[in-house]
């Protein structure tokens, strides 16, 4: 999760350019909205760099106020840092852009993934502004921005399985002897019942319900644990071999190779049980199309690179299936905005999601 978006506010010591935490919210929300918000926010720049058009935000049902926007960047940023307007949104973007690439990096390349090998997943309202810019700077070649982008974590909501999860802290070294397995085993049925309660508690039949299990666990010394998937409730002597091979293979796959340390003891810290209940989910359906062909027209982008671009500007209804769309462009929809920078180029499938190529594969 990316804690930056078009609420995040821009601001300046003078001599450098920083973007969030802080957000202007809803209310008053970013100074284009109109509502008494003076703060430049990264969809003000958005708005001053004409990604986003204030005549058709929102489908054209609230419109922005670009001179706001523009007003509350060039006092904020741009004459205290000695820059023109537009020099200032477009230094809003590419931190913003930047702190996003930044925090997929942590996430990947620090826990010993490459984000070459990976095709990215672009949800949130904002992420479509972003998403091909900060991907090609990865390294990423395939993003996906799906059709339910903007509303994704909901409708993750709406389509989840039931769950109770339980977690129990009861700190052991591995090994085999009779009190470990004891209170090792004593946990996990305690999580258990707890999660099998809930479950009854809630209506549902727990013997409908799958229990999966999870051990907390780490070097002897370390402050930080690992969760395994343990496929049973319960520890045994003949399994203790086993659950240090599972600790060590994951070990080494999220840290690099020659991180195990064989002679160093484990030690056990957390048992976990959820109970899961499966909810049936609704097909996805092939998107209709509305037969209104694709409308567009042309807009000028500004881009640090680059200055002033000719984009194409397409209206999401209208476009087909399969088209390819080669950028500079811009997709509007009612909802957000999908820019395509130069070398970037994307296609819509059969349920509306957009499949960018950013030009950024190895």
């Amino acid at each position: 999760t990316i804690g930056a978006g078009g609420g995040s506010i821009a601001s300046t010591d003078g001599h450098r350019l920083a973007v969030g935490p802080e957000s202007a919210g809803a209310r008053p929300g970013p100074a284009c909205y109109g509502k008494g918000g003076t703060s430049p926010t990264v969809t003000d720049a958005l708005v001053v760099l004409g990604i986003i058009d204030p005549e058709n935000f929102f489908g054209g049902r609230y419109a922005l106020d670009a001179a706001l926007a523009r007003q509350s960047i060039e006092t904020a940023i741009a004459r205290p840092l000695g820059l023109d307007a537009m020099e200032a949104a477009a230094g809003i973007y590419d931190v913003v852009t930047a702190k996003m690439a930044d925090l997929i990096r942590k996430v990947s390349i620090e826990s010993g993934n490459d984000p070459r090998d990976f095709c990215l997943f672009a949800y949130g309202g904002a992420s479509g502004a972003h998403c091909a810019e900060f991907a090609a700077r990865l390294g990423v070649g395939k993003v996906v921005v799906p059709f339910a982008a903007p509303v994704f974590s909901a409708l993750g909501i709406a389509l989840t399985d039931l769950q109770y999860a339980h977690v129990r802290s009861e700190p052991a070294p591995l090994d085999d002897a009779p009190e470990t397995l004891a209170a090792v085993n004593a946990a996990f049925a305690d999580v258990e019942a707890r999660a099998r309660a809930d479950m009854t508690a809630s209506g549902h039949a727990p013997d409908d319900a799958e229990m999966r299990y999870r051990i907390d666990m780490r070097y002897r010394g370390q402050m930080n644990e690992v969760s395994i998937s343990w496929p049973e409730g319960r520890l045994d002597a003949a399994s203790v071999e086993g659950l240090r091979d599972a600790f060590e293979a994951l070990y080494q796959r999220r840290f690099g190779l020659g991180t195990i340390r064989r002679e160093t003891p484990l030690e056990l810290i957390s048992f976990r049980a959820e109970a899961v209940l499966e909810t049936d989910k609704p097909k996805f359906a092939v998107l209709e199309r509305n037969g209104a062909g694709m409308p567009e027209h042309r807009r000028k982008i500004y881009r640090r690179d680059d200055g002033w671009l000719d984009a194409r500007v397409i209206e999401f209804d209208g476009l087909a299936s399969n088209y390819p769309i080669e950028g500079p462009a811009v997709i509007e929809r009612d909802n957000t905005t999908i820019w395509l920078p130069p070398g970037a180029s994307g296609e819509l499938d059969a349920y509306g999601n957009l499949k960018i190529s950013t030009g950024g594969s190895r």
